[in-house]
C-alpha cells in the first residue's frame, strides 16, 4: 500500500511533487537536484524543502547567490518552518506548498508577499500578473498579454481575462492556489481535451464548479486531469447566482487534485471516480 504524502510542492512543473516524511527535496539549476528549476536567477543548489519524520516541513536556503524568500521572510543560509499555503520564491520562480491537513487554510500572507518580495507574481515561466495591470513579457519571441480589469456596468461586455495561459505550462492546483491566497472573486474557465469547465471563486473560496457531467469538487478534479488546453480567469465584482455545489474546504480540494494527479502519473487508480 503506497505511503500517504504529507503535502505537495506546487509550481515546479505541471505535476505536483509529493513530499513524504523523511524526504529532502533539493531545488536549483543543477539537473541533479530533486526539483530542477530552469531559471537563470536560481543557484545550482539553491534551497531544500525538508520533511521531518513527524511530518513537520521546513525550507532551507543552501547558501544561494540571491537568497530564498518565504512569504515576507528572507532566508540566507538558514532554515524556517513551512505551513500549508505558504509561498516562496527561488530566483524568478514562485512556488507553494499545500499540506494534507485540510483544516489549515492558506495564509493571506502568501498573496501579499508575492507583490512585496518579487514585485510581480509569477504564475508560470512566461506568464505574469502585476497589480491587475497590463503586463507584456517577451520570452522566446512570444508576447504574453494580461489585461487590466476594472468594475464594469452590467450592460457592458465582460472584460478580457485577468489571467490566461496553457494547461501544459501550469497545473490547475497551482492556479486554484493562487486564486485562493489572493482572495479573488471570479470565474476560471478551463478548455481541455475532454472537458470545458467553469470554476467559480467567492473571495478566494471555491463555491461552484461544473465540467461535462461532473459537478462540484468532482468537476474541479476532472479539470485538474487536463494537461492540454487553456485556461482564462475573469475577475468579477459579484458572481452570477448559482447553487453552491462545492462543499469541501478549498485547501482539501487543492490537495485532492494533487493526490489524483500524482496517482495518475504513477499509473494508479482508486476512488469512486476512476475517470477523474
Amino acid at each position: 500500500m503506497p505511503r500517504e504524502p504529507v503535502g505537495y510542492l506546487l509550481g515546479a512543473g505541471v505535476r505536483p511533487v509529493p513530499l513524504f516524511p523523511g524526504d529532502v527535496l533539493t531545488l536549483g539549476r543543477d539537473p541533479q537536484n530533486s526539483v530542477f528549476l530552469d531559471d537563470a536567477l536560481s543557484s545550482r543548489r539553491h534551497a531544500a524543502l525538508e520533511c521531518a519524520a513527524d511530518g513537520q516541513v521546513s525550507l532551507k536556503d543552501l547558501g544561494s547567490r540571491n537568497g530564498t524568500h518565504l512569504n515576507e521572510e528572507f532566508l540566507i543560509n538558514r532554515q524556517a518552518p513551512v505551513q500549508s499555503g505558504d509561498m516562496f520564491r527561488i530566483g524568478g520562480k514562485v512556488l507553494s506548498f499545500i499540506s494534507h491537513d485540510a483544516s489549515v487554510e492558506p495564509r493571506q500572507a502568501g498573496a501579499r508577499s508575492l507583490q512585496q518580495i518579487a514585485g510581480m507574481a509569477t504564475i508560470a515561466s512566461n506568464l505574469f500578473v502585476k497589480g491587475g495591470q497590463v503586463v507584456e513579457q517577451k520570452e522566446l519571441g512570444e508576447t504574453i498579454r494580461l489585461r487590466e480589469t476594472h468594475p464594469q456596468p452590467p450592460d457592458q461586455p465582460l472584460p478580457g481575462p485577468a489571467l490566461s495561459g496553457n494547461l501544459s505550462d501550469q497545473s490547475l492546483p497551482q492556479i486554484v492556489q493562487f486564486m485562493h491566497t489572493s482572495s479573488m472573486t471570479g470565474e476560471l474557465k478551463v478548455s481541455g481535451a475532454r472537458f470545458n469547465g467553469v470554476i467559480a471563486f467567492d473571495k478566494g473560496q471555491l463555491c461552484h464548479a461544473e465540467a461535462g457531467e461532473f459537478q462540484g469538487e468532482f468537476a474541479v478534479y476532472a479539470c485538474a486531469m487536463e494537461h492540454q488546453g487553456s485556461f482564462q480567469f475573469f475577475r468579477l465584482e459579484a458572481l452570477p447566482p448559482r447553487e453552491r455545489n462545492v462543499k469541501a474546504p478549498t485547501a482539501h480540494v487543492i490537495f485532492e487534485c494533487c493526490r489524483r494527479m500524482d496517482e495518475a502519473g504513477r499509473g494508479e487508480t482508486g476512488g469512486s471516480e476512476p475517470s477523474v
